[in-house]
């Protein structure tokens, strides 16, 4: 079981009331294993350039030095430096940018997954959360 912070946000031409949840946990598994795809997929433009940026100047100011054993370890070392930023920043940056959106935080929630969390919030019943073995 997780703990979910649950945000909503009512659409004003409708009237439903949307809702987001996110992980609380400091450590995000996806952004660490597939860096910028996720940060892509979370819409988290900016952060994926200015890292990319970044990395391209590290990469460049590594190449310049002449021992290639340094270089191979300095570029694997910098990229498993970013992937642990993007690991432990992850969830803080995904609720950043939910608040961005007009989302309010509405509660925290523990659950098995993030849609059982908001069906939790919402009241609804048409999913069942799965239970684990005793």
């Amino acid at each position: 079981m997780k703990e979910f912070t649950i945000f909503t946000k009512e659409d004003s031409s409708t009237g439903e009331v949307k809702t987001e949840a996110v992980c609380i946990r400091a450590w995000n598994g996806w952004a660490f294993v597939f860096t910028y795809g996720w940060a892509l997929f979370q819409g988290l433009y900016l952060v994926a350039w200015v890292d990319f940026l970044i990395l391209g100047f590290l990469g460049y100011f590594a190449a310049a030095i002449s021992a290639p054993d340094i270089n191979t370890i300095a570029v694997v070392s910098i990229a498993l430096i970013n992937r642990c930023v993007f690991s432990y920043y992850g969830n803080y940056w995904k609720t950043q940018k939910i608040i961005q959106r007009g989302y309010t935080k509405a509660g925290v929630i523990t659950a098995d997954s993030d849609s059982i969390a908001r069906a939790t919030f919402t009241g609804e019943n048409n999913i069942t959360p799965s239970t684990s073995p005793s």
